[in-house]
């Protein structure tokens, strides 16, 4: 589903609703989480209750999967991308076993948000995670904070978790329209 602005949202809603005595259920393809904040009553038509006494409201799947192929060659080609306004020299180890380039260190500096590879062995943090869980990352598919928590990332001081978090982060995640 596709909408230019939250005028034409509430009007696609209300014609929808307005055929309730004719419809019982709407199934949406969305890839937006939230979505379900906008129903009054989210749960599907399954009946299903989950422990302790959740109402099944969705089905979510992983479909396509990025994969960056040249970490130094997305770091250059980022370089006019404003990562936040941060400000930091990040260490970024990846661990890579099908790419042997990118399994490896590089040393970013940050300033004021823009990338440049540096390679100068001074840095102010270092991350360590798979060539996968970075693919993710610099698409803004997930968070860093996630991939700590979850222990797919590691991070030499955990006073630098907010900032490394928000220079890979963004209001808006990636979609895919592309049917395969």
């Amino acid at each position: 589903m596709l909408f230019e602005d939250q005028e034409s949202l509430m009007e696609l809603m209300t014609f929808l609703n307005s055929q309730s005595d004719q419809i019982n259920n709407v199934i949406f393809n969305i890839q937006d989480e939230n979505f379900r904040f906008i129903l009054e009553d989210p749960r599907n038509d399954s009946s299903n209750i989950l422990t302790p006494v959740y109402h099944e409201s969705s089905m979510q799947g992983t479909g396509i999967m990025y994969r960056v192929i040249d970490l130094k060659g997305i770091i250059n080609e980022l370089r006019n991308h404003n990562f936040n306004n941060e400000r930091c020299k990040l260490k970024i180890t990846i661990r890579d076993n099908f790419i042997p380039d990118n399994d490896g260190s590089i040393i970013v500096d940050f300033n004021n948000g823009f990338p440049t590879i540096v390679d100068n062995k001074e840095y102010d943090v270092e991350i360590n995670l798979d060539i996968a869980d970075f693919s993710s990352l610099i698409t803004c598919t997930v968070n860093f904070k996630s991939l700590y928590k979850y222990g797919r990332a590691l991070i030499s001081d955990e006073s630098y978790l907010k900032k490394v978090n928000n220079i890979f982060a963004s209001d808006e995640k990636p979609i895919c329209m592309t049917m395969f």
